[in-house]
């Protein structure tokens, strides 16, 4: 009977060390499969971010653009209103007669 038992402690004991193993094994295989999840996780957000980031970036020069060409287009308007004004300037004087000091003194006006 000594032995008897003795085989059944022994039985029960590599039944408990197999179960130990397996749960090891199995925890391992979880944990792995967690790990790769995690970095499929981590590579996908950075692609996003970098998705975003050049989105961002994008609109911004495109922001940028439209306000140089809205400055751009202001500026225009402004130097053609002053050519403008001085070719009439010029046109008048043209049509003028002067006196050499009239035209010494406008001359001087004007610079």
């Amino acid at each position: 009977m000594g032995g008897s038992n003795k085989q059944n402690n022994s039985e029960s004991f590599l039944k408990e060390i197999n179960s130990v193993s397996t749960a090891e094994e199995s925890a391992d295989k979880l944990l792995y499969k967690a790990q790769q999840k995690a970095q499929k996780l981590i590579a996908e957000a950075n692609a996003k971010a970098v998705s975003i980031q050049a989105k961002a970036s994008k609109d911004a020069v495109e922001k940028k653009d439209k306000i140089i060409a809205k400055s751009r287009t202001e500026t225009d308007k402004k130097v053609q209103k002053i050519l403008k004004n001085a070719q009439k300037k010029a046109e008048e004087i043209s049509k003028m007669c002067l006196s050499a000091q009239e035209t010494s003194n406008l001359s001087d006006s004007l610079l």
